[in-house]
C-alpha cells in the first residue's frame, strides 16, 4: 500500500537526484523503483521529471557575447575604484535635507532626545504614575524571598549600618 509520506519522499528525491535511479539513494533505490512502477501519481512523478530532464538536456547553453561580458567587467572595475575611494560618514536625515551647512545636526539631534527624556523622567516621577509599579516590584521581591525586610538592604555581612559614616 502507497502512503503520502512514500509519494513525498519519491518527489524529494526526484528533486535532489533527477530521474535517473542509479543516482538514488541505494538504501531507498529499490522500493521508490518498485512504487514507481506500481502506483500511478508516483509513476507520472518519475515521467515528469524524466522529461523535464530531457528539455534541459537538450535546451541551449546560453553563452554571453563579448559586448555582454566587456560591460561586466567594465561595471566591476567602476566598483572597484568606487571601494578604493574614502567614504563619508553616514549624514544625518536634516543635513541630507537642508545641505552640508548642518554640520551640528547630530549633535543637535542628540541634545533633543536627551532633553525629551529628562521632560518624561520629570513628568513620570512627579505625577506619581510609577509608584505603583514600584510597590508591586517590591511586593513581589518580597514574596518570593527576594527582601525579607527592608533593613537587610543596609546591612553587611558583618552586621554594621552601610548607611552610617564611619567616624574616628
Amino acid at each position: 500500500m502507497t502512503t503520502r509520506d512514500d509519494i513525498i519522499r519519491l518527489a524529494e528525491v526526484l528533486e535532489i537526484f533527477g530521474p535517473d535511479a542509479s543516482r538514488w539513494p541505494e538504501a531507498e533505490r529499490d522500493q521508490l523503483e518498485a512504487l514507481a512502477g506500481r502506483d500511478v501519481a508516483a509513476g507520472k512523478l518519475v515521467a515528469e521529471s524524466r522529461a523535464l530532464a530531457s528539455v534541459m538536456a537538450h535546451a541551449p547553453a546560453g553563452e554571453a557575447g563579448a559586448e555582454l561580458k566587456a560591460r561586466i567587467l567594465a561595471a566591476a572595475g567602476r566598483e572597484m575604484q568606487s571601494d578604493k575611494l574614502v567614504r563619508q560618514p553616514p549624514q544625518s536625515v536634516l543635513s541630507r535635507f537642508f545641505g552640508a551647512g548642518w554640520s551640528f545636526v547630530p549633535t543637535w539631534q542628540s541634545a533633543a532626545v536627551m532633553a525629551a527624556s529628562l521632560a518624561c523622567g520629570i513628568y513620570l516621577g512627579a505625577s506619581g504614575l510609577t509608584q505603583p509599579v514600584f510597590d508591586e516590584a517590591f511586593t513581589m521581591a518580597s514574596l518570593e524571598g527576594g527582601f525579607e525586610d527592608a533593613e537587610t538592604l543596609f546591612r553587611s555581612d558583618d552586621e554594621t549600618d552601610l548607611d552610617e559614616e564611619d567616624s574616628p
